[in-house]
């Protein structure tokens, strides 16, 4: 008899509100967009766990969280590739979609995975880069992580395909947040992401957003939490020996680095492995 698959179980569903999935891929930004909208639906940001409360995240054994009552939607974060399990959690009101370069979001994920491939502490820099080296490798050649592979992320490509398909196939209104408009244009994108979800902000709240999901900003929200043991995504018990020697959430939110960093056989891998679907989003990933 075939097993279930561990992504299709479904808790009962607790919130009976249309959802508005605010999704990506990991490390393309999708904290920033979390605080921009958070700002804006639900007032300031004032911590991650703050954050987390307002757009919630929704976990890998598929537990729907709520935000808060005054809104008539339920909005709500995730990472996961969307499956029937996370489709199956209610009705769907809406999708925004933040959206990266996909070889400078696999870099900056080889970053934040460094302290679960060694032990960060006791690691000389150079060991640390040998490390990072070979994660990104791995990235290049296979379009994911392996920790990725088993949190339910997927691949890069199958994560965006899967979410285009459910606003395709269920007829779901679909918003895209790029990473570079949002540092590069970040008044128009967020008024843009602001028109799709229905709302109508004043020029003193996209300012307050704007100052909120600035990287100054949200690193001081990962410094708070670190000081203050302040259990999130900003601070993991575990990870206490690799904060005290400067590992961070947080890297430097650049764009386009990825050739720079990569071989000529790791460029071309990368340009089979994601070239088509960056292609088809419009989404430039280099010559």
């Amino acid at each position: 008899m075939m097993r279930a698959s561990p992504f299709a179980r479904v808790t009962s569903m607790s919130d009976p509100r249309p959802i508005v999935w605010l999704a990506g891929y990991p490390s393309s930004g999708n904290i920033k967009a979390q605080i921009g909208l958070a700002n804006l639906l639900f007032g300031r940001v004032t911590s991650i766990t703050d954050l987390d409360s307002k757009i919630p995240p929704m976990t890998v054994q598929f537990r729907l969280p709520s935000s808060p009552a005054s809104r008539d939607q339920n909005y709500v974060f995730t990472h996961l590739v969307a499956t029937d399990g996370l489709i199956n959690c209610g009705p769907i009101a809406g999708i925004v979609y933040v959206l990266r370069d996909p070889i400078d979001a696999g870099i900056s994920s080889a970053g934040y995975l460094l302290p679960r491939a060694l032990d960060y502490a006791a690691a000389t820099p150079e060991q640390i880069e040998t490390a990072r080296a070979t994660l990104i490798d791995f990235y290049m050649r296979f379009g994911t992580y392996e920790p990725y592979i088993a949190y339910g992320y997927g691949t890069w490509a199958s994560h965006v395909l899967s979410w285009l398909n459910l606003a395709v196939l269920r007829k779901v209104p679909f918003h895209i947040i790029r990473f570079s408009d949002m540092r590069d244009r970040g008044e128009e994108t967020l008024r843009a992401a602001a028109g799709f979800l229905g709302l109508a902000p004043s020029d003193d709240q996209i300012a307050d957003a704007l100052d909120n999901w600035s990287l100054a900003r949200s690193r001081e929200l990962e410094e708070k939490a670190i000081a203050g043991r302040e259990r999130s995504r900003f601070y993991k018990p575990m990870l206490d020996s690799a904060y005290r020697k400067g590992w961070r959430y947080h890297g430097a939110g650049g764009i386009g680095y990825g050739r720079d960093r990569l071989s000529d056989a790791q460029w071309q891998s990368a340009r089979f492995i994601f070239g088509p679907m960056a292609d088809a989003m419009n989404l430039p990933i280099g010559p």
